[in-house]
């Protein structure tokens, strides 16, 4: 694999999704309180980060490669806090609506010891109006001809309205561009039409409707109902397989873990092999290897704390050392 990732080049990838803002609240438990039978924690630091659709973008940026993003946030303050830590990281261009009508998504993870022990959600899930579609839709086409792959990333807060979907899949295919969709839900025909769609074993198994079937029939139905060219369905800690029709059968392979030295925290890791196989798919880069460089990524992020993203620099180093 080491020669493919020599041959890789820096791409424009389009990211549309429910971007979230994620707070981590640090700090120790030493004592209960007098008011009610919880723990008091004494707050030590709190860090935000990109969070939802935006650690996907987070991980294209960290791989070397240009993010776009097409989201919404509230015009308040966390949606400037949202929008300031894109720009800080750089390689991000925010195509984000400024919304009235929703507030930002804020995910407040309460951490102690390394234990997460709570997490607050605030959120208002309202879908896309007609006209905010069609600045999303105008927008995007401004920007095609400088793009070589599109993610959706979607956690149904709203944004990614079935209508939009559609018309994200159609532009983008139209123009020979790989869409990769993370799917929410268990109606996987709306991302109908895009190159592959990325769920875990659980998502894959809630989205058919063959009831304790095996997983190839899953997979077999899915494709026919998505028209997909192939599934990927992440499998945890027994890695990734993947299914495709070739003449007129269904192929499986299953790409085990190949790197991970313990699970400390798994938040993210789908979001990680998204954007490994944008990076492939812009590329060009074979089916098989871009499973692998997936499985690889995967297994790095998931033995750090909170949602981790992988550089390039890295990923070389994991492909290298498996070789």
């Amino acid at each position: 694999m080491k020669h493919i990732l020599r041959g890789l080049r820096p791409k424009s990838i389009a990211v549309f999704g429910d971007f979230i803002l994620d707070k981590y609240t640090f700090g120790e438990i030493h004592r209960i309180s007098p008011e009610a039978p919880v723990p008091i924690l004494e707050v030590r630091h709190v860090d935000w980060k990109v969070g939802g659709a935006g650690n996907v973008l987070m991980n294209i940026a960290e791989l070397g490669m240009q993010g776009v993003a097409y989201g919404r946030v509230g015009a308040d303050a966390h949606g400037r806090r949202l929008l300031e830590l894109m720009r800080k990281r750089g390689h991000i261009s925010a195509r984000l609506l400024r919304s009235g009508r929703t507030p930002t998504i804020v995910k407040n993870r309460i951490v102690a010891n390394n234990q997460q022990l709570l997490r607050l959600d605030e959120e208002a899930v309202l879908p896309l109006t007609p006209g905010e579609e069609k600045r999303v839709l105008a927008g995007f086409r401004r920007d095609l001809p400088r793009l070589d792959a599109v993610v959706l990333s979607d956690y149904a807060k709203g944004f990614l309205t079935q209508s939009l979907i559609g018309d994200i899949i159609r532009l983008a295919r139209a123009r020979g561009l790989p869409v990769i969709a993370d799917p929410k839900g268990k109606d996987f025909s709306k991302y109908r039409g895009a190159t592959v769609i990325t769920p875990n074993l659980k998502e894959a198994h809630a989205a058919s409707t063959l009831e304790n079937a095996p997983l190839e029939k899953v997979a077999e139905e899915l494709i026919s109902k998505a028209q997909l060219d192939f599934l990927m369905v992440t499998l945890g800690k027994d890695g990734i397989a993947t299914f495709r029709k070739e003449g007129g059968r269904l192929r499986r392979r299953h790409f085990p873990v190949e790197n991970v030295q313990e699970v400390i925290d798994v938040t993210g890791a789908g979001d990680t092999v998204v954007a490994v196989a944008a990076l492939c798919l812009a590329n060009g880069v074979e089916h098989d290897v871009m499973c692998r460089l997936c499985n690889l990524a995967a297994g790095y992020v998931v033995g750090h704390f909170g949602a981790a993203a992988i550089d390039f620099a890295t990923l070389r180093r994991l492909a290298r050392d498996s070789a």
